[in-house]
């Protein structure tokens, strides 16, 4: 309870005291991004999706979203975007580049007058695709407050929810055994056919077993009621069986996902259907 008291006057210093610090520090030490329109940006792409590791949501509600933004030495985010503006609380950071989609750089703390004079508060538009590496030997430490407000015709939470589907089934086809963990609920349930279920830990091991040379998903329906979202589609499964032969599994599928933490999680999963030759 201290330390979640003391995090929350944080985060109220820095929302209280952000304009001052702003005006003061910005006009000395800018730190450049660029930013565009939030609604042609890809879902896939928000931060706590395209780069969890970096990126870990403290708080959320419908208001704003906390992050705890870290960067180990020598380290490169996967490309990812903000969209929403957001205050900026740097604690600790040594030089690094940050560059857009295309790999063109943003700014490069080198060219910089001097170092930031941390701690360091700053105001950031919503934040078009882009990647920072740390070129330091140092970590990046920051806490990032998003300030929600409506993106016309933007990702919506179901939006959201396929993106993260989509990460899923590109992490079951490379074997990604750390992605499939991060987003599988503790209370994950795989239904079969048969009737019978398996749980988280032989969920994951049978897909790491699975010799999947590729997945198709279509036709998906997605309904979001509050923290629960459930999709609807097909999907086509490509595998080597045992005996060396291609084979393609054509499913109907039923997913359900809970929203934990401010983000969600696989927690459940039923799939019927027919092997095409």
């Amino acid at each position: 309870m201290i330390r979640f008291n003391r995090f929350l006057t944080l985060v109220l210093t820095v929302l209280v005291l952000a304009p001052a610090a702003i005006a003061q520090q910005e006009s000395a030490q800018p730190l450049p991004s660029q930013t565009g329109n939030p609604a042609n940006w890809p879902a896939e792409l928000d931060a706590v999706i395209a780069a969890p590791d970096n990126h870990r949501v403290l708080m959320e509600n419908d208001h704003v979203r906390v992050l705890e933004v870290q960067m180990v030495p020598r380290e490169t985010e996967n490309l990812h975007h903000h969209q929403w503006p957001s205050v900026l609380y740097i604690m600790e950071a040594g030089h690094f580049i940050d560059r857009d989609a295309d790999g063109n750089v943003i700014m490069d703390s080198r060219q910089m007058d001097g170092p930031l004079p941390l701690p360091f508060t700053m105001w950031k538009d919503a934040e078009a695709p882009h990647s920072v590496e740390n070129l330091g030997d140092e970590p990046i430490r920051l806490i990032r407050v998003e300030l929600k407000q409506p993106v016309q015709n933007g990702a919506s939470e179901a939006q959201r929810v396929l993106a993260i589907e989509d990460a899923f089934v590109e992490a079951e086809v490379t074997r990604d055994e750390a992605t499939l963990r991060r987003i599988l609920d503790d209370g994950f349930v795989f239904n079969h056919s048969d009737g019978t279920t398996t749980g988280k830990e032989k969920y994951v091991e049978a897909v790491l077993n699975l010799s999947m040379t590729g997945q198709t998903l279509s036709e998906r329906t997605v309904v979001v009621d509050g923290s629960t979202a459930v999709i609807a589609g097909t999907t086509d499964i490509r595998f080597t069986s045992d005996a060396g032969e291609d084979t393609t599994q054509h499913l109907r599928y039923t997913s359900v996902y809970v929203k934990r933490g401010g983000q969600w999680r696989f927690f459940a999963l039923h799939m019927n259907g027919h092997a095409r030759p």
